[in-house]
């Protein structure tokens, strides 16, 4: 895969952690992805405690590579 603007979550008190990168030095298998080793082992998907948001770090919805991806929008529009 092409990873463009993707983020993680480093201050998570008072949310749920939803999704981490994997924490392995391999955890990107394949693809272009520059500067990746901050990204390794943290938080991605979090759902705040307190409130109904829910942050997804992925590029869930980029382009036409969704497939597999339009699970993580379902559940956090319609998921309480």
């Amino acid at each position: 895969g092409f990873v463009y603007r993707p983020v993680w979550y480093t201050d998570v008190e008072g949310a749920d952690v939803h999704a981490t990168y994997k924490d392995s030095s391999n955890f990107f298998m394949a693809g272009h992805w520059v500067d990746r080793a901050g990204a390794q082992g943290q938080p991605v998907i979090i759902k705040e405690q307190e409130q109904d948001v829910t942050l997804i770090g992925l590029e869930a919805g980029f382009r036409d590579h969704t497939d597999y991806l339009f699970r993580l929008f379902s559940n956090a529009i319609y998921t309480k």
